[in-house]
């Protein structure tokens, strides 16, 4: 006749900075079982937001008589290269002829890369790419995680008005954030 046995699971990790313990889930951490009949378990593993490197995930299953078996595994958590982030801009009116109106922003990139910037107007009857004016050096060089202000200026064309949007862009090796703000006259 084959032995019930009743097993109790943990998991724990070696580095709580990259998978805290509350981030290793295994179902079931109970179960019966009948002696050396092979049983699944399911682990779900969330890393932190951020965090990279390699942690040793160790699985301990211990029996109603306190007999232990352990294996361990090292998982490794890939950095990636997260993309920057544009503040909020609010629409502005200006008027008509205006020459150099400022506008500020900030620009943050969790990585610390050096960052591109652009800006393109939908109505260049108003405003025309090459009256954005960037006074922030491009690329800008960023500190992880830190905010840079960027100073622009906008000119419009002389007698135009109505309303243009522009879109300002910041690209870093991984991708671009796109942000689209009104300029009305």
């Amino acid at each position: 006749m084959s032995r019930v046995l009743n097993l109790t699971i943990a998991v724990q990790s070696s580095n709580h900075q990259i998978v805290p313990p509350d981030k290793v889930i295994c179902y079931p951490s109970n179960m019966s079982t009948i002696a050396h009949e092979p049983e699944s378990l399911t682990l779900t593993i969330h890393p932190m937001p951020d965090a990279h490197g390699s942690v040793k995930i160790s699985i301990t299953v211990t029996d109603e008589q306190d007999h232990i078996s352990e294996r361990s595994f090292l998982l490794t958590v890939m950095a990636v290269n997260d993309a920057p982030i544009i503040s909020d801009i609010a629409s502005v009116t200006v008027y008509e002829d205006t020459r150099n109106h400022p506008i500020s922003f900030t620009i943050v990139d969790a990585d610390g890369d050096l960052l591109r910037l652009s800006a393109i107007s939908n109505n260049t009857q108003l405003i025309a790419d090459a009256d954005i004016y960037f006074q922030t050096t491009n690329p800008v060089d960023t500190d992880p995680g830190k905010q840079k202000i960027v100073n622009v200026t906008i000119s419009t064309q002389k007698d135009a008005f109505g309303s243009a949007q522009i879109t300002f862009t910041v690209t870093d090796p991984s991708g671009k954030w796109i942000h689209p703000f009104l300029i009305s006259q």
